[in-house]
């Protein structure tokens, strides 16, 4: 192939022109000159006609070359990844599987990520590792325990929606009135339930949210076989003797929730606490 510099010379001269009332693109008009040379011409040995003008049969053919040129590179240019949608051999979207609805009762279920069903306040969403089962109790206290291959769960993770707390553990009587909105009220109301003992909170977050951690332990000997906590809309939870929560006090947007995650020290491994914390690091609020 031979490039005729006559040929491009009018070929850019009729661009010039033709800009002026209905410019190209920059990008289209750096490739046709790029691609110009390229392009089949006549051989070198036939010879050019030089016209002093350019007539009207000559524009019309430079425009038809040029907007054929302009057709050719176009195509080249738009659909060669520098604009519009993926090409062929591009990699496909990752599409995120809808997390499934966290069953309201007990039971297996399948590794993968969840979201809390009902009715529960705050939508929440959170990885469950294999050998995880659900034991929710209620749409408020929405819950998954760690089999880990045993018969019984030795730790699990409860979402609870709190409105009060016992005043007496045995009685079950609750606070009147009820304690206040607050993180730190539930916390103190929680801390000093009679002959539970609390460690001191420590300040963490989950999900970015501002929350307060702590244990609480029940006693050993108590004074009845069930000694109440907290209150949801649903019912008054208890804990048993030696029974330990690690618990989680979080304020999403103006919604305070409780988690808790019960044991006793001496069946629960560093390996559970381990999968608790993992589960704990993935939870989502999306309030």
């Amino acid at each position: 192939m031979t490039r005729n510099d006559q040929f491009i010379g009018q070929l850019e001269s009729y661009l010039e022109d033709y800009e002026g009332s209905t410019p190209l693109p920059e990008g289209v008009r750096d490739a046709i000159r790029a691609e110009v040379p390229t392009i089949h011409q006549r051989p070198a040995w036939w010879p050019a006609r030089r016209l002093p003008t350019m007539n009207n049969t000559m524009r019309l053919a430079l425009a038809t070359a040029a907007v054929a040129v302009a057709a050719v590179v176009g195509y080249s240019y738009f659909s060669g990844g520098n604009v519009g949608g993926p090409g062929i051999d591009d990699p496909s979207p990752t599409v995120e599987a809808t997390p499934a609805a966290l069953r309201l009762s007990e039971g297996p279920i399948e590794a993968g990520r969840y979201t809390l069903g009902g009715d529960f306040p705050v939508p929440t969403t959170f990885d469950v590792p294999a050998q995880w089962i659900a034991c929710s109790s209620s749409v408020m206290e929405q819950g998954v325990c760690r089999l880990a291959g045993r018969e019984f769960p030795r730790i699990g993770l409860t979402f609870n929606y709190v409105e009060n707390v016992a005043a007496d553990p045995c009685g079950q009587e609750l606070h009147d009135p009820p304690i206040g909105p607050t993180v730190d009220d539930l916390v103190t109301a929680v801390s000093n339930l009679e002959g539970f003992e609390a460690t001191a909170p420590e300040d963490v977050t989950i999900d970015g949210y501002a929350a307060k951690r702590f244990t609480l332990t029940a006693p050993t000997n108590p004074p009845c076989d069930l000694l109440a906590t907290w209150v949801t809309p649903t019912r008054v939870n208890g804990m048993g003797a030696s029974e330990i929560n690690l618990l989680h006090v979080v304020d999403v947007d103006g919604v305070r929730l409780l988690l808790s995650s019960a044991y006793f020290e001496d069946t629960t491994t560093p390996e559970d606490f381990a999968a608790l914390d993992e589960l704990i690091s993935s939870i989502d609020f999306a309030p």
